[in-house]
């Protein structure tokens, strides 16, 4: 699954937010 990949690769950068929103074009919610 791929939304499990990018779940994956939020939690090794540490963002709280998805990475979904930042493909959206979206500001991440992690700091």
């Amino acid at each position: 699954a791929r939304i499990a990949w990018l779940l994956h690769e939020a939690r090794r950068r540490g963002e709280t937010g998805t990475p979904l929103k930042e493909a959206a074009g979206q500001p991440r919610l992690g700091g």
